[in-house]
């Protein structure tokens, strides 16, 4: 090879080590980010006896009451705070709700003696509504809400918080992009690996192979700055 052909892995090294540097800024370091799930289970199963139940809450009948819980749990790369809360409050609303009950707020935190507190709250005029006050999530903790409900729950949403993504849990989109970055190196180093033990231009193949590399080990890095799971008990 010659001219501009020898050095073209090396190049290509050095885009993919650009490409893991944006991939750790746009989805590691920047916005804060909750996931959550949502759950809802009939207290009264069909059946020819189910008219004889009768589920009450706080002496109000209901008529086809849900076991409810929400849970969301901070994925992103830095603490949630009371300030990210518009009003001081945080809201969600559960859809197919048509009268609640009272919901036990608990905030879960890792690593701590005394990991579990109890989140105040209370419903609004709307009757999916709950509200609840204000609290600091930090990274890795979980703050969930059971409950029962009437109607036929199927889904939640919340408000906006500041500067915080609220997602639907499943893999964040910073884990896919350093994986797939972190693939794409891995090929690069190994090629130029190879290539550099057969002796086939050395330089720029050694150029080449160490970014692929660099770009391989920050792309991992990335990674797990994106799935606090794979970082127990660290927070900031």
């Amino acid at each position: 090879m010659g001219g501009w052909q020898q050095w073209a892995p090396a190049i290509a090294g050095i885009v993919i080590g650009v490409v893991g540097a944006i991939a750790t800024r746009r989805y590691g370091n920047r916005r804060g980010r909750l996931t959550y799930s949502f759950a809802a289970v009939p207290l009264v199963a069909p059946g020819p006896h189910a008219e004889s139940v009768t589920v009450t809450v706080g002496g109000e009948p209901m008529a086809t009451p849900h076991s409810v819980r929400v849970v969301l749990t901070n994925t992103g790369p830095k603490d949630v705070r009371p300030d990210h809360f518009p009003d001081s409050l945080g809201r969600f609303n559960i859809v197919g709700c048509t009268k609640m009950g009272p919901l036990r707020g608990e905030l879960h935190k890792k690593g701590e003696s005394d990991p579990t507190r109890s989140v105040d709250g209370g419903g609004g005029q709307d009757p999916t509504l709950w509200e609840f006050e204000r609290v600091h999530i930090p990274r890795g903790a979980t703050l969930s809400f059971t409950g029962v409900v009437d109607g036929d729950p199927n889904a939640v949403s919340f408000a906006d918080l500041y500067d915080v993504d609220i997602r639907l849990a499943g893999p964040p989109r910073g884990l896919l992009a350093s994986a797939l970055v972190a693939m794409v190196a891995a090929a690069g180093a190994v090629t130029s690996a190879v290539m550099v033990i057969i002796g086939v231009d050395t330089t720029p193949l050694r150029v080449a192979l160490v970014v692929s590399t660099a770009a391989w080990v920050g792309s991992g890095i990335t990674a797990m700055r994106a799935w606090p799971e794979f970082l127990p008990g660290r927070s900031r």
